[in-house]
């Protein structure tokens, strides 16, 4: 009798083939002071693909108060990007563009499989509101 073998996919390939979600990574660095000491702040733009999820009243309940709020997305990305040859990491201050309005990323935590790093969640607070 022939033994049948069960094929299952690492977690981290399972969790790339969930990330269908479009949206637009903003790099925010800092590149210099102007003449009253803000920071100069230039910015990068990047398509990258994630998983998506709107916080709703339910979801608050699960969070310290005062981390998110109604409308906030909680987004699980790579923990790298490669886009035409360079490294793309996201970090805390960078933004995110999606559908219509602007969040800026407050909390990164990492999603982890045994030793290994498979994603990143994070927590994005909506700082503009689309038309």
């Amino acid at each position: 009798m022939a033994k049948r073998v069960l094929y299952v996919p690492s977690a981290e390939r399972l969790f790339k083939t969930h990330m269908m979600d479009r949206v637009t990574l903003v790099k925010r660095t800092e590149t210099g002071e102007d003449e009253w000491g803000n920071p100069i702040i230039s910015t990068s733009e990047y398509e990258i693909r994630c998983v998506t999820l709107p916080l709703t009243a339910a979801d608050l309940v699960f969070l310290p108060p005062g981390v998110a709020q109604v409308g906030d997305l909680d987004i699980f990305i790579l923990p790298k990007y490669k886009i035409n040859g360079t490294d793309v990491i996201v970090e805390p201050k960078d933004r995110i563009k999606y559908g219509g309005e602007e969040y800026e990323i407050t909390y990164m935590t990492d999603v982890m499989h045994g030793p290994k790093t498979i994603a990143r969640r994070i927590l994005a607070r909506r700082i503009t509101v689309g038309a």
